[in-house]
């Protein structure tokens, strides 16, 4: 089949990356997710969180709560704590040795666009609960964050896939999967994933095309940018 490589147009793939200037609206339920703000302190004073790593073994497992504010002592980050099983016993524990309690929405966010059926460009929202410690970790690790971007992807794939008849974004045959493309905003107030989903078919010369294709437009993405932020500097 002779090669019809359709995705996204740059200025597609840029209304759909949010923007740090402004809030952007995901999608067609008008849900407001404003990345503009920084992400949240790891933690406040109330916070329940789980003691772990220990030298103090007695304690590893065991809930406390945050008594008070951050103790920076030596480039060392400490919060004072108490026991919930017991008021009494207090100690000032490293930031590593606790992790929350609880739960964070994750929004989810993808847009897919049918190369044949030039008014199919659909965008789809999702709001996952992810483990707050999670998302902490993905804070200070890039492959934590990797894993739950993947995870949250591959939970969504056959739905977003059947959702429409779409075809393969290069040879236009029908897609039998959905190439996926997260970009992490996990680390901001409202933690966002951002995902290019392309159509394919099962040749991987399609799948090879359009993985090269993604990286070219991201590419010209990036020029345009910054052409745009050297006019505006002018």
């Amino acid at each position: 089949n002779t090669s019809t490589l359709q995705l996204f147009t740059t200025s597609s793939l840029n209304s759909l990356t949010p923007k740090m200037s402004s809030p952007q609206t995901a999608n067609k339920e008008n849900v407001c997710v404003d990345v503009n703000q920084k992400s949240p302190t790891l933690y406040k004073k109330g916070d329940k969180v789980q003691l772990h790593g220990l030298n103090k073994k007695n304690w590893n497992g065991k809930h406390a709560v945050i008594t008070g504010d951050v103790l920076i002592k030596q480039n060392v980050r400490r919060w004072p704590i108490q026991l919930k099983s017991n008021k009494s016993q207090k100690a000032s524990i490293k930031e590593l040795n606790i992790r929350p309690i609880g739960k964070v929405t994750v929004v989810y966010q993808t847009r897919i666009k049918d190369p044949v059926d030039e008014e199919a460009e659909y965008d789809y929202q999702f709001n996952h609960k992810v483990d707050k410690y999670k998302i902490y970790n993905a804070y200070s690790n890039e492959k934590e964050g990797e894993k739950i971007m993947q995870e949250i992807a591959d939970f969504r794939h056959d739905e977003l896939l059947y959702s429409y008849d779409w075809h393969c974004a290069n040879c236009t045959q029908e897609a039998t999967k959905l190439l996926s493309h997260p970009i992490s905003y996990l680390d901001k107030k409202q933690p966002l994933i951002v995902d290019v989903n392309h159509p394919v078919c099962d040749r991987v010369q399609c799948q090879v095309i359009i993985e090269q294709g993604h990286k070219d437009m991201l590419q010209k993405l990036r020029e345009e940018t910054m052409m745009k932020s050297k006019e505006n500097e002018q």
